[in-house]
């Protein structure tokens, strides 16, 4: 049902997945407005608004904040 004045949320990124093989250097690529920087702004942690569901699996492990800033770059 849909509320009026009430906006349905905007989905940012769905079904997103993807693998970097370790010592090699990743590009992330698309065309403007795909995506990009809000994928990065998740998977670092900066993204503050809005609402982030879902899964974020790091070699098949939920992803622990504190390890992945110290293991990425």
């Amino acid at each position: 049902m849909k509320i009026p004045g009430i906006k349905d949320p905007r989905i940012l990124l769905s079904n997103v997945s993807g693998f970097s093989k370790p010592h090699t250097l990743t590009a992330l690529m698309g065309s403007s407005g795909a995506g990009k920087t809000t994928l990065l702004d998740v998977l670092a942690g900066r993204k503050t608004t809005g609402r982030i569901t879902g899964d974020i699996l790091i070699n098949g492990y939920p992803k622990v904040q504190e390890t992945f800033a110290r293991i990425s770059g």
